[in-house]
This record gives structure tokens, sequence and C-alpha cells, in this order.
């Protein structure tokens, strides 16, 4: 069983403000080599995850934002933005699924965040994402 109390959110927030990248993840799944990949991710004001893409067909991936807000690009080929939103319990979305190409990034907007992704594995490190030409 896993549980993800309060203590184990703090500690993650902790983790994530101590981070050059002002995010912390922890792996529910035992191995990279597990059918379906999931993860807890804290996030804090600033971070941000550029964009990018997952090119293999099998690399749908969603996210369930369970704290916080999160602002979600989809992005064009060309690199001008699709869509554009804010997601979180309080914005009437929560949860987010991509398609394998979906161009998309991720930008904490409150004090901290925190989302759950789950994807299709086995996860190959090789493909884990691409960046698109115009980035």
């Amino acid at each position: 069983m896993h549980l993800i109390d309060e203590q184990t959110m703090q500690h993650l927030f902790a983790q994530a403000r101590a981070s050059e990248r002002k995010r912390a993840h922890h792996l529910m799944h035992n191995s990279h080599q597990d059918k379906v990949q999931r993860l807890i991710i804290a996030m804090v004001k600033g971070s941000y995850v550029d964009p990018h893409y997952h090119e293999l067909p099998h690399q749908w991936e969603m996210f369930v934002v369970m704290q916080g807000s999160v602002e979600v690009k989809l992005y064009n080929p060309d690199g001008s933005v699709r869509q554009i939103f804010t997601a979180g319990p309080q914005h009437g979305v929560s949860v987010i699924e991509f398609a394998p190409g979906d161009i998309h990034s991720v930008e904490c907007l409150s004090e901290c965040a925190c989302m759950m992704e789950v994807k299709e594995g086995p996860f190959d490190v090789s493909y884990a994402k691409a960046s698109p030409p115009w980035l």
C-alpha cells in the first residue's frame, strides 16, 4: 500500500523549495519496467516545465492536479500557442490527458501545487521527452 499523507507532502514541498527546478517527485511504481508509471509531483511557485512532447505512440500522460494551480499550455507544431488554461481543484479542470505528440508546458502559479502523473510503461529514459524544433 502507498499512502501519501500530509507529512509526505510537506517533505516533498521542502525538497521542491530546495531544488533548482522547484519541484520534487515521489515514485509510486516499483520499476521503470512497470506497465503503469505513477508519481506524485510537488511544485512550488516558479516551477516551469519547458515545452516538450512524447514521441512514442504509447506515450500518453495524464495529470491529476490535486492541490494548487498550474498553467498548462498546448502548442501547435510551429510554436504558436493553441490553448492556455489554469488547472486545479478550484478551476473546474483537474484532470488533463495528453496524447502522444501533444506539445505542452506546465507552470506552477500558486505557492505550491501537487499533481499525480500517470503514464504507460515501461519508461525508457532515452525517450522521456522530446523538445520541439523551435525551442
